[in-house]
């Protein structure tokens, strides 16, 4: 028998993060697209049964205001697989061990990806070593980005959630991260801890 439960959200990556390039939250995304937040959460969450008034050519109303937004064709954005997902969320039973090589995985926006755990242990080590190098001088920089990419082990924020964190504006959060990032690529001692991982 299998110790533990996980259930695993299915996302429209291509979409989120072609929002979350552009700094939008999904209410900012739908106002810019002309469509509704209830669509862009809907189209990144894979519900697409909320946004089904499919037309003639195959695609919603939104998912054409959605693909111009963003200039590129449908296809693009909404790919074979993304649409043969017929549920969000999938739950299985797992070892712990398998579990502790999810929730201690570093964010892959940071780090190689790699299925070894120790090589995974070592990229997290390198990730914290680094951020707390960075946070001796300059500690709201590295509270972004440590906010910003889950690193705290509550998952990635927008930046406007990083930015209510520390009372600052999501435009100052953007910029905050960014510094954050550039700090941990530059400073000799982030760089020497971050070697092979930025």
């Amino acid at each position: 028998m299998k110790e533990l439960e996980i259930t695993v959200r299915i996302r429209n990556n291509r979409i989120k993060e072609r929002r979350r390039a552009l700094g939008l939250t999904q209410k900012e995304l739908g106002k810019a697209a002309g469509i509704s937040a209830t669509s862009v959460c809907a189209f990144e969450g894979c519900r697409y049964e909320i946004v089904h008034a499919w037309g003639e050519d195959g695609w919603t109303p939104a998912a054409h205001a959605l693909a111009n937004f963003f200039n590129v064709d449908e296809k693009e954005l909404f790919s074979d697989a993304a649409l043969a997902v017929t549920t969000n969320e999938i739950t299985r039973a797992v070892d712990g061990v398998e579990v502790l090589g999810l929730v201690e995985a570093p964010p892959p926006a940071l780090i190689a990806e790699h299925s070894d755990p120790v090589v995974l242990a070592e990229q997290r080590d390198a990730v914290r070593a680094a951020l707390d190098a960075l946070a001796l001088n300059r500690p709201r920089h590295a509270r972004a980005v440590e906010l910003r990419y889950g690193l705290d082990g509550r998952g990635e924020r927008t930046l406007l959630e990083v930015g209510k964190d520390l009372g600052v504006t999501r435009e100052r959060a953007r910029q905050m991260v960014l510094d954050g990032e550039r700090c941990l690529a530059s400073t000799p001692s982030c760089r020497s801890q971050m070697e092979g991982v930025l």
